[in-house]
């Protein structure tokens, strides 16, 4: 950072819930975006992000061919990791992640991390599976928990506290 500006952002995540924030901000600033593309053609939310960035890289061969079919050029860099220098950590690392999270050590921990909004993840899915687990036993309902991130918006505005699915 030079002088308060950003010499260079990456984006990584979904494109679309930010689309015109993302073509607005890279009016001002380099922009390199990571998006991955699960559908053909092109979404037209998605087509202006990639005009305005400087820089586009694609999770999948799929995406870069989508991509270079809507006449953009990108790089692909599978999402991955190298095990030999990020390893889960056992049961040591795992205990030490609950505690953390203050969440018990006998739970089962289902986590969704989407946008969820509308149909494109299968909220409601999610829900009912989820809720069937529940019925069918009494240890999942007993030592169950379900950490989701949603879609941040409500009525126009953002709440950095969540929403409560009861009201």
């Amino acid at each position: 950072v030079a002088g308060g500006k950003f010499d260079h952002v990456i984006y990584f995540g979904d494109g679309w819930p930010l689309a015109l924030d993302l073509v607005k901000f890279a009016q001002n600033t380099p922009l390199t975006v990571y998006l991955p593309i699960d559908h053909e053609p092109l979404s037209s939310l998605l087509a202006p992000i990639y005009k305005a960035a400087a820089r586009s890289l694609v999770p999948s061969f799929f995406g870069q061919k989508v991509l270079e079919q809507a006449g953009f050029k990108t790089t692909t860099i599978y999402h991955g990791y190298d095990p030999a220098v990020y390893y889960q950590g056992g049961m040591k690392a795992k205990r030490a992640a609950r505690k953390r999270l203050n969440w018990p050590q006998e739970d089962f921990i289902f986590l969704t991390v989407a946008t969820n909004k509308g149909t494109r993840k299968n909220w409601i899915g999610m829900i009912n599976a989820y809720g069937e687990a529940h019925r069918a036993s009494k240890a999942f309902r007993h030592n169950a928990r379900w950490a989701w991130s949603t879609y941040p918006f409500m009525n126009g505005t953002i709440n950095p506290d969540g929403y409560s699915l009861l009201e």
